[in-house]
């Protein structure tokens, strides 16, 4: 997973190399994200159990300018979301025993939003479009509380699908530190239309995203 992160950051920078050669930079912007986000599966039976935990998100974004009050907007980034579930009651069929798991989910993502920024006045804005995610890993960590023994619940990777999208729609800030350094934050909601759920014949027949992000953007002074 290190060299996976240390790969996309990689691939992050060589893309900001290409992109700042040779653009008009009245009409072009480039920005570095970092952020955090909450996670939810919508799911009525199993997935609902699980709380949202904090993770983070870092990436590139792209603006282009259609005029003073709209721009053409997008981001590669990097998303770690993660859930937990404190107790969830496990049976041993072997032992004929009953035992309380706690059970983390952490998934890795690449998020590629497409929208469209509206300008209210030179400094509050408000986006509206959508995302696509695609899956690099999804893992679960669950330990029984009785004994600490790792166990493994059930294969994420076998019921989730690879990929997910939806609507992104969020509102945000922009700010000025001095005349190079231009900052912007976010607060953004990216809610999966994409019915996830890869397990035919069982409970498992429909199940969303939604993930709550707070992100904030500096404007590379290219």
């Amino acid at each position: 997973m290190k060299n996976i992160k240390l790969s996309i950051l990689f691939t992050l920078l060589i893309t900001f190399q290409l992109f700042s050669q040779d653009i008009s930079t009245e009409k072009f912007k480039i920005g570095l994200n970092l952020g955090v986000n909450s996670f939810d599966l919508n799911h009525d039976d199993i997935f609902d159990r699980y709380d949202g935990m904090i993770s983070y998100t870092f990436g590139l974004s792209f603006e282009y300018k259609l005029n003073r009050k709209l721009s053409l907007i997008s981001n590669i980034n990097y998303d770690s979301k993660m859930m937990k579930l404190e107790n969830f009651q496990y049976r041993d069929f072997n032992e004929n025993i009953d035992y309380s798991v706690k059970d983390k989910m952490k998934f890795n993502y690449i998020n590629i939003p497409i929208l469209i920024r509206y300008y209210v006045g030179n400094k509050l804005f408000a986006d509206l479009g959508g995302f696509y995610n695609h899956s690099l890993k999804i893992e679960n960590d669950s330990t029984i509380k009785e004994t600490g023994e790792k166990i493994t619940l059930w294969e994420h990777e076998n019921v989730i699908k690879k990929y997910d999208y939806g609507i992104s729609l969020g509102i945000g800030y922009g700010f000025d530190l001095n005349n190079n350094n231009h900052f912007s934050i976010e607060l953004k909601d990216e809610l999966g239309i994409a019915n996830i759920a890869n397990y035919p014949n069982t409970s498992l027949t429909d199940l969303k995203t939604n993930t709550i992000k707070l992100i904030l953007n500096w404007e590379l002074p290219i």
